[in-house]
């Protein structure tokens, strides 16, 4: 229950309590009046009666004497009229029963009015004939008092809620820091930082708000901080100090890390780039010019390769190397041409010469490597120089003769006829080998009886642009895989691509989804690739918070090479990541590498995000994850992947 309700409630309550009490009092004054009046009202009858029943009570004159009291007690205002002789006898009576005008009966049972007989003596000069006897009647007397109190209630309930009106208004004003404070606390928590800008006027709440936006600026300073220092040891491990370019070994990682990704490889090109005559122009004209020409060559190199699916590096001296995804072989030869054109040097005995060859999955990175070293020493035995030779050598693998059409067709009935074979790998924490969740692997069982795992159909399925169609499946199957199993408590990671989430009617159908089922959307996680999320747009953003707001996990796959790693970490904030393996690899060997990956993993732990290690293999692997901070981990050395049935078995 909110403060502002609470707090309407004890006003409520406070109020309900003065009605109480201004109630019991007017009740009690009002009955003393009225008992006073019919106590003054029963001795005025009784007088005037003695004076006109002297002559009845000489004569003994029953009927007379009855004659005079009916004229008075007929107006209905009395309860009972006696007249008594001498000796106590009642000579004339008359009475009214009790009755009701129109107050209700718990009035005259919880107000009780005492009436007290009024009595007059009837005398003729000294000698005493009798007496009369008058009791008033209660009944208009209960309903002034009923009435009295209908009257205050009415006017009561108005107050009440004129107060009420006026309380909450000055409520809404005196909470509204409160409520900016719960939003900023709320933000803090969702490690967005803000302040408040408008400080209250209530001393307390002033200094509580100061003290709030002191924090919250301390706690983005320190996570800034922490996110520069990542920065700059990432910059120390995988960056060419003199050309800004990713090193070799930042090169051969992210090569690897393509080469390596379950989704594959539809179409990429690798391209590599010597200079000679460098040595001569450092003797000749000094360093500073040779270094100027290489900034020159990195700067035309970035300029034309496109950050989003590209990548540059410098693997030493001035050798250049590049990588470029999703590109055809008529792109791959325009991009050529215009790094050709743009290569303009300084005409002092320098000269070029740079190769660009085309893959796809599968492939090996000493083999790509090899080949493209291959063909720069045929291209400078052909001295072509000041050019890039093209060669597309892409090799699709066995399943690239089926075409667009026809992999649709396949994963369209695979998902209707059931042929997914499903499998879950288990993330555990190291601390107490607790399960965070389960990781849901597909494999397609073809019509002729193949199976064939991700990594062999999943390029099909990108070079197809059939993502959004085998990400559709593969929820489908984890959600119906969380109904069917109640009892079990742990989440089903899937993993996602990003480009299904520019995908319109698919992201509407994931959003319809999540919308109505609570209980599953507990358990479901999302996973994308950190390079997939790079190059996703706005809308693709901005559509995870919304599924986190409805219970969903959104995790970073693949987590740590890309250079923007650490601020994607901030804008995104995801529930975990998962580091990429080679980055752990790595980190075991270089100490620069390792001091980069423990920066990232205290930036995460401070922004309260699990950091979780990849393809543990062997001890090593994971006593090395637990000294660099890793919580959690996932492999084949913790726990194998095992079938869906096997699973799931105790909660069938």
């Amino acid at each position: 229950m909110t403060l502002k309700k609470q707090l309407l409630l004890a006003m409520s309550g406070l109020f309900l309590l003065v009605f109480i009490v201004v109630q019991t009092l007017t009740v009690l004054s009002t009955r003393d009046y009225l008992q006073q009046q019919l106590a003054s009202h029963a001795q005025d009858a009784a007088t005037t009666l003695s004076k006109t029943l002297q002559t009845a009570l000489q004569q003994h004159d029953a009927t007379l004497a009855a004659t005079e009291i009916a004229s008075v007690f007929d107006r209905g205002y009395y309860r009972q009229m006696l007249v008594l002789d001498a000796d106590g006898k009642v000579l004339a009576k008359r009475e009214l029963a009790d009755q009701t005008v129109a107050e209700p009966g718990w009035v005259t049972q919880l107000v009780r009015l005492e009436l007290q007989p009024a009595e007059a003596f009837v005398s003729a000069g000294w000698r005493q004939l009798g007496k009369v006897v008058v009791v008033s009647h209660p009944a208009y007397a209960y309903q002034y008092l009923w009435q009295s109190m209908l009257n205050l209630a009415t006017w009561m309930l108005a107050l009440f809620v004129l107060v009420m009106l006026a309380g909450l208004l000055i409520l809404r004003w005196l909470l509204r820091p409160l409520e900016a404070m719960e939003a900023m606390a709320t933000g803090i928590r969702q490690h967005r930082f803000t302040t408040i800008e408008r400080l209250p006027y209530a001393r307390e709440l002033r200094q509580l708000v100061r003290a709030m936006n002191q924090m919250s600026q301390h706690i983005d300073q320190e996570l800034s901080r922490a996110a520069q220092q990542a920065d700059t040891l990432r910059q120390q491990a995988m960056q060419d100090a003199l050309t800004g370019l990713e090193n070799r070994e930042s090169f051969r990682l992210r090569l690897n890390q393509l080469l390596q990704r379950d989704e594959g490889i539809s179409q990429a090109w690798l391209g590599l780039l010597e200079l000679e005559g460098l040595h001569e122009l450092n003797q000749q004209h000094g360093f500073a010019q040779g270094d100027a020409v290489l900034r020159q060559i990195a700067q035309c190199l970035q300029q034309q390769i496109p950050a989003h699916n590209g990548l540059v590096a410098r693997l030493g001296g001035s050798t250049f190397a590049w990588l470029i995804q999703d590109q055809t072989a008529a792109q791959a030869q325009a991009l050529a041409q215009t790094i050709s054109t743009g290569l303009s040097l300084p005409d002092s005995g320098l000269r070029w010469l740079a190769v660009l060859s085309g893959f796809s999955s599968p492939a090996e990175q000493g083999v790509l490597l090899a080949r493209a070293d291959f063909l720069l020493a045929q291209a400078r035995q052909q001295q072509a120089w000041q050019q890039i030779q093209v060669h597309d050598e892409a090799s699709s693998g066995q399943l690239s003769g089926m075409g667009s059409q026809a992999w649709r067709t396949t994963l369209t009935e695979a998902q209707t006829q059931n042929r997914w074979l499903l499998s879950v790998q288990p993330v555990l924490r190291f601390a107490d080998e607790h399960e965070l969740h389960q990781e849901l692997l597909l494999r397609l069982a073809l019509p002729s009886g193949d199976i064939l795992p991700a990594g062999a159909f999943l390029p099909m399925v990108k070079r197809h642009q059939l993502s959004a169609i085998m990400d559709k499946a593969a929820l489908s199957l984890a959600l119906e895989l969380i109904s069917r199993h109640e009892g079990a408590t742990g989440r089903i990671a899937v993993n996602i691509a990003a480009a299904s989430l520019q995908d319109t009617e698919w992201r509407l159908w994931l959003l319809d989804g999540c919308a109505g089922r609570w209980p599953v959307r507990q358990r479901l996680a999302l996973e994308f690739t950190e390079a997939e999320l790079q190059d996703a747009g706005d809308t693709a953003l901005g559509s995870l918070p919304f599924l986190r707001e409805n219970g969903v996990q959104i995790g970073i796959d693949q987590f740590g090479l890309h250079p923007s790693a650490v601020r994607m970490l901030r804008q995104l904030t995801p529930d975990y990541v998962k580091m990429d393996p080679q980055l752990l690899q790595q980190a075991m060997l270089d100490s620069n590498w390792r001091t980069h990956l423990q920066a990232i993993v205290q930036l995460a732990t401070a922004m309260d995000i699990p950091v979780i290690a990849q393809k543990l293999e062997n001890e090593a692997m994971l006593q090395f994850a637990r000294e660099c901070g890793l919580v959690a981990g996932q492999g084949f050395y913790l726990a194998e992947p095992v079938s869906v049935q096997r699973a799931f078995r105790p909660y069938l």
